[in-house]
């Protein structure tokens, strides 16, 4: 985060604890500008919203460690010795 101060860094995340994530990021960092957003599907003002952020220069990340909502569509590969199930 230090070193793209000037970037606002926006996340998708399919994560009910995402509010505890943001809360914590800026106790550890105030001055961060960092975005993260709790969906399980999206809509169109969603989808608006999101490319008017990126049309000014704003960066999108979609958390991609997480299974996704419907757990249907993961493969098993192992990772640190076991059977994961990973997106």
């Amino acid at each position: 985060m230090q070193r793209y101060m000037d970037k606002t860094i926006n996340v998708l995340v399919y994560d009910q604890h995402s509010a505890n994530f943001v809360e914590a990021m800026q106790k550890i960092n105030p001055v961060s500008r960092f975005n993260v957003y709790q969906v399980t599907q999206l809509d169109i003002p969603t989808i608006l919203l999101l490319q008017t952020k990126i049309q000014s220069g704003e960066w999108l990340f979609i958390a991609g460690d997480r299974v996704p909502v419907t757990g249907d569509r993961t493969l098993d590969a192992d990772f640190l010795a076991r059977k994961h199930p990973l997106p």
